[in-house]
């Protein structure tokens, strides 16, 4: 290993919740928010960070990245009244 690199970490046993949890979050606010929001949130994404598409090899990553950045940097706009005890099992 070379000097100064980062020491591999292994997931910790809570990894596949918290991930299950991500997606069910997704889901819920996805299915929560109008097209209409949706679709300025993606906009002002691609605003900062560059258009993209699924054809796109980056795909998946920049679809995570736009999640990560609804969920933190837009939270309050979106219907998280209405994700129950899921929004308090992330943020809690």
């Amino acid at each position: 290993m070379p000097r100064n690199a980062p020491t591999p970490v292994a997931p910790s046993p809570d990894a596949g919740s918290f991930h299950a949890t991500f997606e069910r979050l997704v889901a819920k606010v996805g299915a929560a928010t109008p097209p209409d929001e949706m679709r300025a949130l993606h906009r002002a994404f691609e605003q900062r960070t560059g258009a993209f598409g699924p054809d796109d090899p980056w795909f998946e990553s920049r679809s995570r990245a736009f999640w990560d950045d609804a969920l933190t940097r837009h939270a309050r706009s979106l219907r998280v009244e209405e994700l129950g005890d899921v929004l308090f099992v992330v943020l809690g």
